[in-house]
């Protein structure tokens, strides 16, 4: 049978991985979700983002499940993962030989991945900044498109010649993967963006 680590004991192993650098922050959704535009109210949460982004999608492939309302939390009309539907999206759109073009469309036009860049810096984002301004962290992997993060780090470093290094393709990655000081001899911190840069 397993028993509970007591809280103050995590913490102190948290602390102690901290600083060793042996600790990847992993940012998905979560962190960004539920934050609000600049100077707007909030912007939505998690399931309500992701039930409008599954119906536009069903209803440009003509699905029977097509959503009433993507703004209810409840609404679970569709089953299909958001990702198996883009997919699906690509697939037929490609047909026509515009793959770029369809890329464009599902991104920009559907999903409107562009206004993720108008969410506003959220204490997560902050933190994480500090502790690699700190030096504690040496890489972070990121699932979003937003640039918070980005931002974030801009604000952090503001008087320091170095910058985070921000990888979202294969040759950005051979590149600065393994490199782990700047030009000056400064820690470099990597970010990498693995859906790409929006």
């Amino acid at each position: 049978m397993l028993t509970e680590v007591p809280v103050e004991q995590r913490f102190d192993s948290l602390i102690k991985r901290l600083l060793d650098k042996s600790v990847i922050p992993l940012l998905g959704a979560g962190v960004s979700f539920g934050e609000k535009k600049e100077g707007e109210k909030q912007l939505a949460n998690e399931i309500a983002v992701t039930n409008t982004m599954k119906c536009k999608v069903c209803k440009i492939l003509n699905k029977e499940f097509v959503c009433e309302d993507p703004d209810d939390d409840e609404n679970r009309s569709c089953d299909k993962l958001l990702g198996n539907l883009c997919e699906e999206f690509l697939w037929e759109e490609g047909r026509n030989g515009n793959l770029d073009g369809s890329y464009k469309k599902l991104v920009v036009d559907i999903l409107e991945i562009d206004k993720f860049a108008e969410l506003s810096i959220c204490p997560a984002h902050r933190y994480i900044s500090f502790l690699a301004r700190e030096d504690l962290i040496e890489e972070v992997i990121t699932t979003n498109y937003d640039n918070c993060l980005s931002r974030a780090l801009e604000v952090t470093y503001r008087d320091r010649s170095e910058k985070a290094e921000l990888i979202s393709d294969l040759n950005q990655y051979r590149a600065l993967s393994g490199k782990r000081y700047s030009e000056n001899r400064q820690p470099l911190l990597k970010v990498y963006h693995i859906n790409g840069s929006a």
